[in-house]
């Protein structure tokens, strides 16, 4: 079957020069319509999960590297699975994220029919980089079914080479030696989108009327997340200057 190349918009242009991958191509027979790839790292779903979840991240050379990584990483795992289960049994034998993340690609893909008929029908995919369903088994289902065009979407608000970074590595490296007919944008940042800002900042009002007024000012608000090895860090600055 003969196909056609296309034009990639900005933000698909930006994601496969980035890294490599080679121009898309549209078959004009294929289904119309948009999938969802949300992206994430996951969770295991069972305690019987965990440890293939840890030797697949301790293995991941994005998001740390290690000396012979495949065989300390497995180690480490290994090690470190009887403990990870025990955390996972007191929340209940698991994860919650895939639960969630598919409601929420369900509920945005019935807003996305209804506010975008021109790119419906919308049907997300659940990607996770160290629990199923993997990313490149939701790869291989966007493929089956045919889509056309695609959105793969960070579920990271703030873009990290070890987070976001990793799983567009994992995507660049399926399509190393395949051909596709899907059309591929990226949304890899929304930390400063408005309606996220202005819900985190609801939450901290929500919890500064459990101080008296007159200390609410000097209340100190502490900003968490995961942290890069400054290695890492380092070697971001230097490919900046």
């Amino acid at each position: 079957m003969r196909s056609i190349t296309l034009s990639s918009s900005t933000t698909s242009t930006l994601l496969f020069r980035k890294h490599g991958m080679s121009p898309l191509h549209l078959c004009p027979r294929r289904l119309k319509g948009t999938g969802i790839l949300m992206l994430n790292m996951g969770g295991p779903r069972t305690t019987d999960e965990v440890g293939d979840f840890l030797k697949r991240l301790f293995q991941d050379r994005d998001i740390m590297q290690l000396p012979a990584q495949d065989r300390l990483g497995k180690w480490i795992a290994e090690r470190r699975t009887p403990s990870i289960q025990s955390k996972y049994n007191e929340i209940g034998g698991g994860s919650p994220i895939f639960k969630w993340t598919d409601k929420q690609g369900s509920l945005m893909c019935k807003v996305l029919d209804e506010i975008s008929p021109g790119t419906s029908p919308h049907k997300h995919y659940v990607g996770f980089r160290y629990a199923h369903p993997l990313t490149e088994d939701s790869l291989d289902q966007m493929e089956k079914d045919g889509i056309t065009r695609a959105v793969a979407f960070s579920q990271y608000p703030q873009y990290s080479c070890a987070t976001t970074g990793s799983s567009i590595h994992a995507i660049h490296k399926y399509y190393m030696e395949k051909k596709t007919n899907i059309n591929w944008s990226l949304i890899d940042r929304w930390g400063t989108n408005r309606l996220l800002v202005q819900t985190i900042a609801q939450r901290i009002k929500d919890q500064l009327v459990q101080f008296e007024e007159a200390i609410r000012p000097r209340v100190v608000i502490l900003f968490s997340a995961h942290s890069l090895p400054q290695k890492v860090t380092q070697i971001l600055i230097i490919r900046k200057l």
